[in-house]
């Protein structure tokens, strides 16, 4: 989580100056649902966004994303729809 927030402030805060608390919640909110969600690729899903990961697990099961049993690291089990 710490990294996600020290991406954000890199990626978005920054980056620029807000007038309002109005306008940084709305750059916060478009940062985590647009970009974050279902642009920006993680490297514990497989290279792929979250919204990817989703569709295709609903689509063809999650199975498609998990590794060899042997090969997974300690983290890989939260990856499971």
């Amino acid at each position: 989580m710490e990294l996600f927030f020290s991406r954000m402030k890199v990626e978005l805060i920054y980056r620029q100056k807000f007038n309002s608390l109005q306008v940084i919640k709305s750059c916060i909110f478009e940062y985590i649902e647009i970009f974050y969600y279902r642009v920006h690729p993680h490297s514990t899903l497989g290279k792929v966004s979250p919204y990817e990961y989703e569709a295709t697990c609903a689509q063809h099961g999650c199975s498609l994303f998990l590794k060899d049993k042997s090969k997974e690291s300690s983290h890989a089990g939260k990856n499971r729809c």
